[in-house]
């Protein structure tokens, strides 16, 4: 783990989901968790927007194992026989990258098994972002930052949750 990043922890995190929210709350709601072992919160933030045929829940939680925040999403298509899960083949379309970054597992924040972008690739990538930035003594938004490279979240239009 670089230098950089080890600068970013989950009281870091909850602080940029806070400016992350001032500044897009039309689009994102937060959310927050009382972690009763840790004895600390943690934040969260939500959207649900849809796109093409997919309507997709979206949550930026925080990883305490890669310290990265890290993407969970729930895409459905609606078609006239009711609502489904999207198959891993048919999120080529809403995908802005190849499909081999994203698994499945729980989100911690609300213990639902929905598909995430892995952290380790967050991990390694935000390294070269946070190390290059402090190369040049720049200001900036990790959660910004991140999102602008995130292979999913298009946000076409969001739907209030």
């Amino acid at each position: 783990m670089s230098e950089g990043f080890s600068l970013f922890n989950r009281n870091r995190f909850n602080q940029e989901i806070r400016q992350f929210y001032e500044k897009y709350s039309d689009n994102w709601i937060i959310l927050e968790h009382e972690n009763q072992i840790k004895k600390d919160s943690c934040l969260c933030l939500k959207m649900t927007c849809s796109y093409k045929q997919f309507i997709i829940e979206s949550y930026i939680a925080f990883s305490d194992s890669y310290r990265v925040p890290v993407l969970y999403f729930l895409p459905m298509i609606h078609t006239e026989k009711g609502s489904r899960l999207a198959k891993i083949d048919e999120l080529r379309d809403l995908l802005s990258s190849d499909t081999g970054s994203i698994t499945i597992g729980e989100n911690p924040f609300n213990g639902l098994i929905m598909f995430h972008v892995h952290p380790c690739l967050t991990s390694k990538f935000m390294d070269e972002i946070i190390n290059s930035v402090l190369e040049h003594n720049y200001r900036f938004s990790l959660i910004e930052s991140w999102l602008s490279f995130c292979p999913v979240i298009p946000v076409k239009k969001s739907i209030k949750a």
